[in-house]
C-alpha cells in the first residue's frame, strides 16, 4: 500500500486499497441495487439533461454483502484523518456506486452544504474501472488556483476534506465506475 499526500495533505492517494478483482466484485454486486438518476439541483431532470450532475447512482447498504468495503475504507480514511487533519468524525453515509457513460459528468462542486450535507467532513472516492475502459471522466480537485487531476488507478483511494472544490469531467468513451463515501462529524465546519 502506497500513500501520497498532496497539496499540504489536503488530498491523500492511498494505492492498492482494493485489488482489480475486488473492484470488479464491487461493481458486479452493486449493479444489483436499484439505480437512480444522480442529478442535483434538479434531480428529476431526464438523463442527459442535468447541467450539474449526470450519473447513475446505486446505494450500497452497510450490511453483510458490503460491510467489508466500509471497514476497509474507514480504516484508511481514519489513518489519513489522524495523521493530517484531526477532524472529529462520528459516522458514514451510505456509499454510492457511481456510473458515468458518454457525456455524463459532475460539474465543479463541494460535498458540504446545508441540512443533511452540513456535517460532512471527509470525501472518499474509489476508482473501480480500468482506465483503459474509458476516456474522459477525470476527477479533478481545485488546489492552488488550478485543477489537479487525481489518480485514475483502480482500487486506489482518494481522500480529501469535503469542502474541497472538485469535478468529474465528461466521459467521451466507455463507462467509468467509482465508489463515493462521506464521513460526518457532530459539528459542522465554521
Amino acid at each position: 500500500m502506497a500513500v501520497a499526500f498532496d497539496d499540504f495533505a489536503l488530498m491523500a492517494t492511498i494505492g492498492d486499497v482494493f485489488t482489480p478483482g475486488e473492484c470488479d466484485r464491487i461493481v458486479e454486486t452493486g449493479q444489483r441495487m436499484e439505480a437512480v438518476a444522480g442529478g442535483v439541483n434538479d434531480p428529476k431532470a431526464a438523463a442527459g439533461q442535468n447541467p450539474v450532475r449526470d450519473a447513475v447512482v446505486r446505494g450500497l447498504p452497510w450490511n453483510a454483502d458490503y460491510g467489508w468495503i466500509y471497514e476497509r475504507l474507514l480504516h484508511h480514511a481514519a489513518a489519513y484523518n489522524q495523521k493530517s487533519l484531526g477532524f472529529e468524525l462520528e459516522g458514514a453515509e451510505t456509499a454510492q456506486l457511481l456510473s458515468y457513460g458518454p457525456g455524463q459528468h459532475y460539474d465543479w462542486h463541494v460535498d458540504i452544504g446545508t441540512s443533511d450535507l452540513a456535517s460532512r467532513k471527509l470525501s472518499l472516492l474509489l476508482p473501480l474501472s480500468d482506465p483503459a475502459d474509458y476516456d474522459g471522466g477525470e476527477l479533478e480537485l481545485f488546489f492552488s488556483d488550478r485543477p489537479t487531476p487525481a489518480t485514475r488507478n483502480r482500487g486506489s483511494l482518494i481522500v480529501f476534506p469535503s469542502f474541497v472544490l472538485h469535478r468529474v469531467r465528461a466521459i467521451s468513451r466507455g463507462r467509468r465506475f467509482s465508489l463515493a463515501l462521506w464521513l460526518r462529524g457532530a459539528q459542522r465546519f465554521r
